[in-house]
């Protein structure tokens, strides 16, 4: 035992004062080898500071290995009181105080220092009997203390020399002592630790933990298998939200479990099943980056565990899967009617078919590249209608501007424009509704605008000093077939001929830009439209003359009689009106979209029907030209080639609907002779050409 150690007993026992604890510490500090437990408790009998009893008890059970001091270490033996009951009824003796000066003759009282552990030699190594130390029959001698510094001090603590010496033992064999009776010897280099029962017994230790881990790792290994094989089923089952629960508990409680790598896997890829499957595809793919990124360095992930140079199943898993998701999202994007939703849809597409494209993720080999083409495509179309339906709003804003402004052709036009790059915008409901808008504000805009310009007499300049026309004949002349001069138009040039042997009577060159045909007027001029000079003729049917020309803008349509004028449209916009014998222009009549082919007259020659290039009828009067009504008929731009028909009380219009097609379809008049409404059309095969 150690100084400390015996000081802690003395202290935790409190067997002597704290005041002497703190002394008898720094004594022990500093390191002088004769300080030992035997030479403290000496002195603290002799400085009367521990009593007899309590000594004899000390020895016993504290620095004496017997039955006393085992009993002690195992709490059953009480701790030494400070005193005896006589001890305490008793007056303490006063210790004797250590003087630090002589007294002085003047008589003061000499001031008593602490108490101070005396240095002792050390002494013979003295062996305690277990029993009989301390009696009564054994007394303590008290020498006188040496100063530390001094000669070597004398033992504080010496055995008397009774009759029958029982307590303390030097090394040497005592001459009182019995003889035969001789100390228990330790063998030298040996220890208490290495005795037979402490190696037995530290060896079924060793057993017992050893046991104990493996018999915990058994436990251990087939709750986390139970487990992994729970999540795993509920997965199987399609029973993601289970599934998910039971991977996160199985990551929580075995993150040491070999497998856990793949249970992190299949964690992350069933929320995003979990989602997919119901439908959330929107949700999937917002949450596809993250929980990919999680899983994207693991092993499991990374390849298969028995066939390292293959890709996981875990990959496959996930090209089926953001396919799916990729699908998804392409159908709700195009049948979804919100354009915010659109465009968000669109996002989320292309965030899917970017991960599908990492290789990281999705090899090559695993990639579902057809079915992610098709919704490529999906995705190209979604966003030409978004595109489509972005721009359609824009053109009805300047449509309304226009139309509010008073300007409804310049309403027409921009639904001109839309139309070419979205062709199939013509039956938008939105844009009609608008168009109609813009039709019955251009009612008001359609007015005759009186015109006075003469017609001229004299052909136009020409750089031809002459012509000359050749025809070869055959046959002989038609029986009973009168004389009267035709006119046809072939590659530009307008023929005159003798309706009885066709002979060729005069031929002009009209421009090889028109498509109009000439026609033959009561007077016996023919009128005919030149492309060339960009104005109206009109030609002696006999000689081919010129009688008079007007020039006018634009290209020109077939002329229309129309009691004694002439009524004329062109693709600048314009119906003009002229007088047939003198060529005179009277007047104009101005639209909002170009007039490519000519107006109907009915029977009476009160109601003009004139057709735009797209949209609208207009019905026009005979007298004064001033518009009446204006009819959405929806034609397309170019559709219509032929002029219309009045008959009876109807307008008969072919529009060309197919390459191969086309559709006659009757508009139906009011009492007024004005269009309001549509009967039910018929489909004809082939076109039908001007």
């Amino acid at each position: 035992m150690t100084n400390d150690q015996f000081i802690e007993i003395l202290e935790s026992r409190q067997l002597v004062p704290e005041t002497v604890v703190r002394q008898l510490r720094a004594k022990a500090a500093q390191g002088d080898s004769r300080v030992t437990p035997k030479s403290i408790l000496k002195y603290l009998v002799k400085k009367e500071l521990v009593s007899r009893a309590v000594a004899k008890n000390l020895l016993e059970t504290t620095l004496t290995v017997s039955a006393k001091n085992e009993s002690s270490i195992l709490g059953l033996v009480p701790p030494p009181e400070m005193q005896s009951p006589a001890e305490k009824s008793a007056k303490p003796p006063k210790p004797e105080p250590v003087l630090t000066e002589s007294a002085e003759p003047t008589g003061r009282t000499r001031k008593a220092a602490p108490v101070e552990l005396e240095a002792i030699d050390e002494e013979p190594v003295v062996e305690l009997a277990p029993v009989g130390l301390l009696d009564d029959a054994e007394t303590f001698t008290a020498e006188d203390p040496v100063d530390p510094l001094g000669e070597a001090p004398k033992p504080l603590l010496t055995e008397t020399a009774p009759t029958k010496p029982r307590g303390l033992r030097t090394s040497k064999t005592s001459k009182s002592s019995k003889k035969g009776k001789k100390p228990v010897k330790k063998e030298k280099g040996k220890s208490e630790w290495e005795s037979p029962l402490l190696l037995i017994g530290g060896g079924g230790l060793a057993v017992l933990v050893l046991s104990s881990v493996v018999l915990w790792w058994l436990v251990f290994r087939e709750g986390a298998d139970a487990a992994l094989k729970k999540a795993n089923d509920a997965r199987e089952q399609g029973q993601y939200s289970v599934a998910i629960e039971n991977y996160k508990a199985f990551l929580d409680n075995y993150p040491r479990h070999k497998d856990f790598s793949q249970a992190k896997v299949q964690m992350n890829l069933a929320q995003l099943w979990e989602l997919a499957e119901s439908r959330n595809y929107g949700g999937a793919a917002d949450k596809a980056p993250a929980l990919i990124s999680n899983i994207e360095n693991e092993p499991a992930f990374i390849a298969d565990p028995d066939k390292p140079q293959e890709p996981s199943a875990a990959k496959k898993d996930l090209s089926d899967l953001l396919t799916k998701i990729a699908k998804g999202l392409a159908e709700q994007a195009e049948s979804v009617k919100n354009d915010e939703v659109a465009q968000e849809r669109i996002k989320q597409i292309n965030t899917v078919l970017e991960l599908a494209s990492n290789t990281k993720y999705i090899p090559p080999a695993l990639r579902r590249d057809a079915e992610l083409d098709d919704v490529r495509q999906t995705l190209q179309r979604v966003q030409t209608k978004q595109k489509r339906e972005a721009d359609l709003a824009a053109a009805l804003a300047k449509m309304d501007e226009a139309i509010k402004g008073g300007k409804p052709a310049a309403a027409l036009a921009v639904r001109a424009d839309l139309l070419k790059i979205y062709p199939v915008l013509i039956d938008d409901k939105t844009l009609s509704a608008k168009l109609v808008e813009a039709s019955n504000a251009e009612q008001a805009a359609i007015k005759f605008a009186p015109v006075k310009k003469s017609a001229l007499t004299e052909a136009a300049p020409t750089a031809v000093v002459a012509e000359l026309a050749l025809a070869d004949r055959r046959g002989p002349a038609a029986a009973g077939a009168a004389a009267a001069p035709v006119t046809v138009q072939i590659e530009g040039a307008v023929y005159g001929l003798n309706a009885a042997d066709g002979a060729l009577l005069w031929r002009h060159f009209a421009g090889l830009g028109g498509n109009a045909t000439p026609i033959m007027l009561v007077s016996g001029n023919v009128i005919a439209a030149d492309s060339q000079h960009s104005q109206l003729v009109a030609l002696n049917a006999q000689t081919g003359k010129l009688v008079w020309r007007q020039p006018l803008e634009g290209k020109l349509a077939t002329p229309v009689a129309a009691g004694d004028k002439l009524l004329i449209a062109s693709d600048a916009g314009k119906l003009y009106v002229l007088n047939q014998a003198s060529g005179e222009l009277l007047g104009e009549v101005p639209f909002s979209q170009p007039l490519r082919v000519p107006p109907a007259v009915n029977e009476q020659g009160d109601r003009i029907y004139v057709l735009g290039e797209h949209s609208n009828v207009y019905t026009l009067s005979g007298a004064d030209f001033s518009c009446l009504g204006v009819y959405y008929f929806g034609q397309a731009p170019g559709s219509v080639v032929a002029p219309p028909v009045v008959v009876v009380n109807k307008l008969i219009v072919a529009i060309n609907s197919g390459t191969e097609s086309s559709t006659l379809r009757a508009l139906a008049m009011n009492e007024r002779g004005i269009i309001t409404g549509e009967l039910s059309s018929q489909r004809l095969a082939g076109l039908v050409m001007t």
